[in-house]
């Protein structure tokens, strides 16, 4: 059994049902010790098993490279994550002596720095946020400011950024901090609510988690047996973990293994392009490739550099195989309209179903729309989340109501745009070689 097999057979135990989002967010995180991480948006009213999802998937990684970020402050960022270099790029620790008393060492020899020494030295410091090999996973919308300092990254706009800020010290001092932070992280938000964020959510991947009945009736028994059972060790679960830990070890190389896609330009023949945006989606779908090939690279064609050999002419890479693709081609197929289109399932589907066609529309007008069509939503619920997406995403306008303007009505635009995006599965489910 490959890697990923392994790892969602276990992940059935405690997340139930939602296969191809457990896999999106397996994917995403593996793609953090890739050369293109990924960034994923899981967009759902609350409840729906966003947070749990992610959390419960991200259990495999090394914990000193999964971070969970609540909506913190630059300045709580830097102060958690942040470490003190100097000029030369040598990091400063702080430590504690016998007596209790702080002082600061250099980390590679541990020799103590003199306290004049210092206050000379941290003239020049600065503060290093390392990224590369991290897993992000926002468990709520990022602070505005902390958002426009990672975005240059999260949108690999740029490797490494320098950002000057003023901190205050426990004394209620002022002073001048410089920050660097370097390398792309792989990232997972589990809240969207931000506007700030629209833009970055039209360069990710956008998953919606399943919100069917079934689903509810397996998630009680999970939650049911967590008081009704014993509780033993799960060994499995360390067994996968090492395994995923020494697989990232290995990709944290100085020349970290390439991946290959052999049919990488017949994909490219098959993709629908109708925009710019595109063909970075398509970049990312390709990253999911990758990313299933690295994590099940011990059942993948390896080549590595002979003995002896000189290494300019020789890259050690696997080879992706036909069964990455289609683990890439099952979650393009479920999720092509909702990703692409940058809106939640259910929104889709109370679009296509009961909007599309029908003119001007209230809320309550789309309730019993819905009713008639089998989806269980109120004019509240339809106000709340449904209409805030679909209005986001350009899909529905507001018109008024000439008999009360004081009601909002909407109507369906970018309907010719949906339709297009829906073939786009059913062009891609043709291709199987």
């Amino acid at each position: 059994m490959v890697l990923i097999d392994e790892l969602l057979q276990h992940l059935s135990l405690s997340v139930k049902k939602d296969d191809l989002t457990k896999k999106s967010v397996l994917l995403t995180a593996m793609s953090a010790y890739s050369n293109n991480p990924l960034n994923l948006f899981l967009k759902g009213e609350s409840g729906e098993g966003k947070t749990y999802n992610a959390t419960q998937a991200l259990r495999y990684f090394p914990d000193k490279d999964t971070w969970l970020l609540g909506g913190l402050s630059p300045t709580a960022l830097v102060h958690s994550y942040g470490v003190l270099e100097d000029e030369n790029n040598r990091e400063i620790v702080q430590l504690e002596d016998e007596e209790g008393k702080t002082y600061y060492a250099w980390r590679d020899i541990l020799e103590r720095i003199a306290k004049k020494d210092f206050n000379e030295i941290k003239k020049n410091c600065h503060y290093v946020i390392d990224l590369r090999f991290k897993i992000l996973l926002f468990l709520e919308s990022p602070h505005f400011e902390t958002y426009n300092y990672l975005r240059p990254l999260l949108s690999h706009d740029a490797y490494e950024i320098t950002y000057k800020f003023t901190d205050k010290s426990s004394k209620g001092s002022l002073s001048a901090k410089t920050v660097i932070l370097r390398g792309w992280p792989a990232t997972i938000f589990c809240t969207t609510d931000a506007k700030y964020m629209q833009d970055l959510i039209t360069r990710s991947l956008t998953i919606s988690p399943d919100q069917s009945i079934e689903k509810y009736n397996e998630a009680k028994k999970v939650i049911a047996s967590k008081y009704s059972k014993w509780k033993f060790e799960d060994k499995e679960l360390e067994v996968l973990k090492d395994t995923v830990r020494k697989l990232t070890l290995e990709l944290k190389q100085d020349k970290p293994l390439s991946v290959f896609i052999p049919f990488a330009d017949k994909l490219a023949e098959n993709f629908p392009v109708r925009a710019g945006g595109d063909m970075r989606a398509f970049d990312h779908y390709l990253t999911l490739i990758q990313n299933s090939a690295l994590l099940n690279m011990n059942s993948r064609p390896v080549f590595k550099k002979p003995e002896g050999k000189l290494e300019s002419l020789w890259v050690s890479a696997v080879l992706a195989t036909y069964a990455d693709y289609q683990l890439f081609h099952e979650i393009f197929i479920e999720f092509a309209e909702a990703s692409r289109a940058g809106v939640p399932k259910r929104a889709l589907e109370l679009f296509k179903k009961c909007i599309v066609g029908r003119g001007s529309m209230s809320p309550e007008d789309m309730a019993i729309e819905a009713r008639k069509q089998g989806i269980n939503r109120d004019a509240r619920q339809i106000s709340h989340y449904e209409i805030k997406h679909l209005k986001e995403a350009g899909f529905i306008t507001e018109i008024s109501d000439p008999d009360d303007k004081r009601r909002k009505n909407w109507e369906a635009v970018g309907v010719s745009e949906l339709s297009e995006i829906g073939k786009d599965g059913e062009k891609m489910e043709s291709y199987k070689s």
